[in-house]
């Protein structure tokens, strides 16, 4: 294959020096100097656009030598050169040119062709005091003058079309972009120019490198690449469009676009070496609507050009010399870069020309040109020149920045149904983009750079909110009727001696949790609730809060206060008032009141919207859902603080619950059914808080367990204190009737023996109250009891010596201790405490033994006791008398 390769350039070096002979010689009778021109044309290789280029160049040295005004006084001759597009062989074409034994020519100039090529000569060039003109090369790495002091080229740089392509995409508001790119240094170049000019305009761009192209486009599906930049060669990009079709990427949602000098047909005919496993149907199929951007090469004025010919007669005569149709365009390897080439010799004669002219002024010529010389006056010169160039060529117009770039308007082409139509222009100098139609979009709807983002908003599930709506209805009616039960049988002793205060602060504070239940999924549920302004929502938010918290505290606070009140009774404790439950239910309420205000002024809630992971659809919009929520500033810590007293309440009430589990009194007729309830609202509490925090993100489930917890809260506690007085209210009702045969002779309807007349209400109060002093009267009476104890056993051990003679006369204490307790027991009737002792002082005044005196003062106190309702000092006696 290098054998072959070798003679393929050997024979083109041999037609192109024949042709270039035959150039000279046919101005051989006018005497003129010759100037030397080096060319490198890739005849053959990766990229064998020298076959359309050189027919270009030869059409234009012709026309230079032909041209009267243009170096009258010289010859340009051309060394053409086939570098095969290899970097390698290319420097080493360009020694030759400046060594080989067999040019004995000056070569003052270089034409190059491929980029990769001229990157390699550019760089040495400046070292032998040459100009490098290059009709092919588009790498934006030769736009580095530190590396390529004197390269210049009139084919324009790839990077020229990236300005073209970030127009694109800010007018079709593409913001996220996938590069595609080979691993050429062309490439790579132009892929890091781009990302640095599009992430200079805040868009987002990632860039794939092709090893596999299988692999490569598994990727890019991967990541959900929708605007897709190619840059690669196009065997490359058969074998991408193939892999494309095979995986689906290609269709309404994707836009490729791609470079624009590819041939027409790229996608329907290859090589057969090239393995592409798809039918040109299929490649069809994935190629079709794609978008190409490409500098323009051809002069769109349809007028003579600088060198006097139009852009169409340049066509007709390069396809001419090619034996080709104008049908042929799109297959000819190097067409669209002739019109390069041919303003490039145009572009080197004009600059030697203006060269000469300046160089004349000081006595010089071009033929003073030297390789060695570091200043040499001719080099500068014509350096000069080249940055001075301007003139209409058949590729449009041609001038250089400082960087030796060519500047030209970017063409925008679309392949639409198996056609290039173009689409318009732009032109970076001027930000300048032309349009003359819009593309054909996929599926007529244009892609967009990545799926369309809609918020969602996220309610609670419709049928579970008007379930809960509807269970909290019928739980504000269990509680109306609660309140007109506790009413209409104040008066029963059920009710009565069951802390209806209480109870109706209970039905209250349940209330106000199901009437939470209903406002909680407002701001939640999508039924025409949605659009409250921030305002309302505010009220709304701390609505929830003063109904949730006050809800908890009358439905939770009066259980607490029953059981404590239980708690009291049952261990004895001194102090204990009626008021007291009330009082603390008071209490409970005052610090919500206070806190929730002091919340509510600080600390304001707030509207907040919370995000939640987005939502895919099969269409090209994604929804992001969303969900409205209560929040302030630091709501973390307010709602810490009161869960926090609220938790410590739970506690203590499920410690007091546990510890009156026995308990029964006739004050309070429904204790252990209050301590049931207790039990039912903790443990409903405990495991609704932690599970709420932890499936924060779904707005069904969170509405769910609090609605539930709270509703079932609040009809455990109503079905356990309120059922079982239904009953016995019904039972007694029943038992009533039949004893009075079927009538009533109570006031409200029921049975005399069930009612309570209001004196005998009024009655039971003062005899409650009589109790409390009673109870007073009792610890006064233990007092006084251990006293006179202990003055008993003093007096005993006084009298211990005389224990011999008191058997004698216990019989007399005993026959007359009847009369003498007679008069004891109405002493201390009227006299208290003080009686007895006179009576003890009246009884140890006579002939009587210690035991005798103890036992009649003991029978003495003991009846006292009777008197005074004392029943704990007969038990103290009692023992004194078996002590005894």
């Amino acid at each position: 294959m290098r054998q072959s390769s070798c003679i393929v350039s050997l024979t083109w070096s041999l037609i192109l020096s024949t042709a270039s002979l035959c150039l000279a010689s046919n101005q051989r009778e006018k005497p003129l100097d010759l100037l030397h021109i080096g060319a490198l044309f890739p005849m053959s290789g990766d990229w064998a656009g020298g076959i359309a280029c050189w027919p270009a160049v030869e059409m234009a040295l012709q026309s230079v030598n032909d041209h009267p005004d243009i170096l009258p006084d010289y010859r340009l001759v051309l060394h053409p050169q086939d570098s095969q597009c290899d970097p390698g062989l290319g420097a080493r074409k360009m020694y030759e040119l400046l060594y080989h034994p067999s040019n004995n020519s000056r070569v003052v100039t270089l034409l190059t062709g491929c980029s990769t090529v001229s990157t390699y000569v550019a760089q040495a060039a400046h070292m032998w005091n040459l100009v490098v003109l290059s009709y092919g090369s588009s790498s934006p790495a030769l736009s580095d003058r530190s590396r390529f002091p004197t390269f210049f080229r009139t084919h324009p740089s790839a990077a020229l079309n990236n300005p073209t392509r970030l127009k694109l995409l800010q007018r079709y508001n593409w913001t996220r972009v996938f590069v595609l790119r080979s691993n050429e240094e062309v490439f790579a170049s132009t892929a890091k120019d781009l990302e640095q000019l599009l992430r200079r305009n805040n868009c987002s761009v990632m860039t794939e490198i092709v090893f596999d192209a299988g692999q490569a486009v598994k990727q890019l599906k991967s990541k959900e690449a929708r605007i897709i930049i190619g840059l690669f060669y196009d065997p490359l990009a058969r074998q991408i469009f193939c892999q494309a079709y095979k995986q689906g990427l290609f269709g309404p949602r994707y836009q490729w676009l791609l470079i624009g000098w590819y041939s027409d047909d790229w996608y329907l005919k290859w090589p057969a070496a090239e393995r592409v496993n798809c039918t040109p149907d299929e490649m069809s199929m994935a190629a079709d609507l794609h978008l190409t951007t490409e500098s323009m090469t051809w002069n769109e004025l349809d007028q003579p050009t600088y060198s006097g010919i139009t852009a169409r007669q340049f066509q007709n005569r390069v396809l001419e010399r090619l034996g080709k149709n104008r049908s042929d365009i799109g297959s000819i390897l190097g067409f669209p870069e002739s019109p390069f080439a041919y303003d490039a010799v145009w572009a080197l004669a004009l600059a030697m020309h203006s060269a000469e002219a300046r160089l004349k002024s000081r006595g010089l010529r071009l033929l003073n040109f030297t390789h060695q010389q570091p200043d040499n006056p001719v080099f500068f010169e014509l350096y000069r020149a080249m940055n001075a160039t301007n003139f209409d060529g058949v590729s449009s117009r041609v001038f250089f920045d400082s960087l030796g770039n060519r500047i030209a308007w970017t063409q925008i082409e679309q392949l639409v149904n198996g056609r290039y139509r173009t689409i318009g222009r732009y032109q970076v100098q001027e930000d300048k983009l032309e349009l003359q139609r819009e593309p054909v979009w996929p599926g007529g709807v244009r892609p967009r750079s990545e799926p369309l983002i809609q918020p969602l908003f996220r309610p609670v599930n419709a049928v579970l909110y008007w379930i809960m709506s509807l269970l909290a209805c019928l739980g504000l009616l269990a509680c109306a009727g609660g309140a007109v039960f506790l009413w209409r049988y104040r008066r029963h002793r059920v009710v009565a001696c069951s802390q209806p205060v209480l109870h109706a602060v209970m039905l209250a504070g349940c209330s106000l949790s199901l009437l939470a239940v209903i406002v909680y999924g407002v701001d939640r549920f999508s039924g025409g609730f949605v659009n409250l302004s921030p305002g309302s929502f505010r009220v709304l938010c701390h609505a929830k809060a003063w109904l949730l918290s006050l809800g908890f505290t009358g439905g939770y606070g009066s259980l607490f206060a029953k059981t404590w009140s239980v708690y009291r009774l049952a261990t004895g404790r001194r102090g204990a008032t009626q008021l007291e439950p009330y009082a603390f239910v008071a209490v409970l309420f005052l610090l919500d009141a206070a806190f929730l205000t002091a919340w509510q002024v600080n600390d304001p809630l707030s509207m907040k919207r919370e995000l939640f992971r987005i939502e895919r659809s099969d269409d090209d919009v994604e929804y992001e859902p969303y969900s409205n929520s209560c929040e302030s500033k630091n709501g973390a810590v307010w709602l810490g603080v009161l869960l926090g007293w609220k938790g410590l309440l739970l506690l203590f009430g499920l410690l007091l619950a546990y510890e009156t589990r026995n308990v029964k009194l006739k004050q309070v007729w429904d204790s252990r059914f209050a301590g049931m309830a207790v039990y039912n609202t903790v443990v409903l509490c405990v495991i609704t808080a932690p599970v709420t925090l932890i499936i924060s993100a779904q707005e069904t489930a969170i509405f769910a367990f609090v609605s539930i917890a709270a509703w079932l809260c609040c009809v455990l506690s109503l079905g356990l204190l309120f059922l079982p007085k239904v009953a016995e209210v019904v039972k007694s009702q029943s038992s009533e009737s039949k004893s009075n045969g079927g009538t009533s002779s109570g006031p409200d309807g029921a049975g005399g023996g069930t009612q309570v007349s209001k004196e005998e209400e009024e009655r039971y109060a003062q005899m409650l109250e009589e109790n409390d002093k009673l109870r007073g009267q009792i610890s006064n009476c233990e007092v006084r009891l251990r006293s006179l104890h202990k003055q008993l056993a003093d007096w005993m051990d006084n009298c211990g010596a005389s224990g011999g003679g008191d058997g004698g006369a216990g019989g007399r204490v005993r026959s007359e201790s009847g009369g003498g307790g007679t008069v004891g027991r109405g002493a201390a009737g009227h006299r208290g405490g003080g009686g007895l002792g006179i009576e003890v002082a009246e009884a140890t005044s006579g002939f009587y033994s210690c035991s005798d005196v103890v036992a009649s003062s003991s029978r003495m106190l003991h009846s006292q006791q009777q008197q005074r309702n004392c029943p704990v000092a007969s038990t103290d006696l009692l023992s004194t008398e078996t002590y005894l």
